[in-house]
């Protein structure tokens, strides 16, 4: 059944207030209904260690087995575009050439079935079964998992080694670079900005960029995690959480992060103050001069300076891979090319920001389903009320920036995460039945005449 509005937070409220009420947490076990929300948030942090964290992000994908088996499977409208892409992809696939196009090509079209799995999964199962907060509190636990990493960066700066599956991928396998990338073991990307060598972080992802988006797409739930209806306690731990997250924010140059987080930041202060409330506002105002008092403190100046200065050559850089993909994609407009390619850049054409990626390889219809996506996505949850679902619709607001400047591969099944809280906040959602309902339901049906 397709319904534009789906299943509420049964806890929310939908007033102004940005606090929710303090809930008492309930037993609920470890694992359970969200054992895909787990293996992506605590598996990919963990899978890093032994070379396993790019096979984790995929496995969300065999919801659809048990997701297929239900009587009544509620899918939003706003997926019907995610759903014309993955069909899309399929079909441009027919176009590729060569032994290994087929598997990375395919492995990056279960990362969009991975987001529709989650998104479909969170949906269909009752807050009772999969509570909001677990899901919340475990992707606060991969942005504290990713601050960690960062300040492993810093003191490790020149590790990298093979990981343990990479030892063991047969023949070339191994050597293939997308492959060896994904699987080697490395906390950093070092890079020379101004005759200053930077240690950016990037583990547990392969490169740089994608921490920082990662980074970025989590933040809001951070604050929902620690801020939100939560303990004073928990809420100064939140706060010693958000300093320590300076450093390594700083030291990433990551332009696009810090951009995503300004204009997240900026969005919420906004909608909160249309409403009345200047909290937002108030501590937007007190985080930034925070943040610029630890820079000029600690003397991280140096490295955001070192960022400006290179960033014309970054842009360059980019500029023309942009204009390559574009230019070559008119040549091929409804399929694409299958894959990537590599060019007279330093970096392939197709890459270096997903919307590129989807055009360029899957073609023009390809890239007007994956933005029609994400715009619906952000149009309809802009009616969200509760404190969760604005964080969850602001995160997808920073999703949209990202699209042109970041791969989002596999940050797009973070994705299929946040569409399901934000729509489980839409105040007109109605609330999926609990299993012990549903089977109640099956044997009443069963016994009419």
């Amino acid at each position: 059944m397709i319904n534009p509005t789906l299943s509420a937070h049964a806890g929310g409220h939908h007033g102004p207030d940005l606090a929710d009420p303090v809930v008492p947490s309930s037993r609920v076990p470890l694992v359970g209904a969200s054992w895909p929300v787990v293996a992506v948030c605590v598996g990919v942090p963990l899978g890093f260690f032994v070379g396993l964290q790019a096979v984790i992000w995929i496995l969300p994908a065999v919801l659809f087995l048990p997701l297929l088996n239900r009587r009544e499977l509620r899918i939003p409208a706003s997926a019907i575009p995610l759903l014309l892409l993955l069909g899309w992809m399929l079909v441009s696939m027919l176009t590729m050439t060569g032994p290994m196009k087929w598997p990375l090509t395919m492995y990056r079209w279960l990362m969009f079935a991975s987001a529709l799995a989650m998104w479909l999964w969170i949906l269909n199962t009752a807050e009772e079964t999969l509570p909001t907060r677990r899901i919340v509190d475990m992707l606060a636990v991969l942005w504290v998992a990713l601050i960690i990493f960062g300040y492993l960066a810093m003191a490790f700066p020149a590790l990298s080694a093979p990981s343990l599956t990479q030892q063991v991928l047969p023949g070339s396998l191994g050597t293939e670079p997308f492959i060896r990338d994904l699987t080697t073991f490395r906390f950093a990307e070092t890079q020379v900005l101004s005759e200053t060598v930077v240690s950016r972080p990037s583990a547990p992802l392969p490169y740089t960029n994608g921490w920082g988006s990662t980074m970025a797409l989590l933040t809001p739930f951070f604050i929902a995690s620690f801020f939100v209806g939560r303990s004073r306690r928990r809420q100064y731990l939140g706060v010693v959480f958000g300093l320590l997250a300076i450093a390594p924010i700083v030291v990433s140059a990551n332009r696009g992060l810090w951009l995503s987080l300004f204009i997240g930041a900026t969005y919420l202060a906004i909608r909160r103050t249309l409403v009345g409330d200047w909290r937002a506002l108030a501590v937007l105002i007190v985080s930034l001069a925070v943040i610029f008092s630890v820079i000029t403190l600690t003397g991280m100046t140096s490295v955001i300076s070192s960022k400006l200065d290179d960033s014309e050559d970054s842009n360059e850089q980019r500029s023309g891979l942009y204009s390559a993909a574009l230019d070559a994609t008119m040549d091929s407009p409804l399929l694409g090319f299958g894959a990537t390619q590599s060019g007279e850049y330093q970096n392939p054409v197709g890459t270096h920001g997903l919307l590129w990626y989807v055009m360029f390889v899957h073609g023009f219809p390809a890239v007007t389903f994956l933005v029609l996506w994400v715009l619906a996505m952000l149009v309809t949850t802009a009616r969200a009320r509760t404190p969760t679902g604005l964080l969850a619709h602001t995160a997808i607001l920073i999703f949209l920036f990202q699209l042109p400047i970041y791969g989002m591969l596999p940050q797009v099944v973070l994705m299929g995460i946040i569409a399901g809280i934000a729509w489980r906040e839409l105040p007109s959602s109605p609330p999926v039945p609990t299993l012990d309902e549903q089977n109640t339901e099956r044997q009443t049906t069963r016994s009419l005449p």
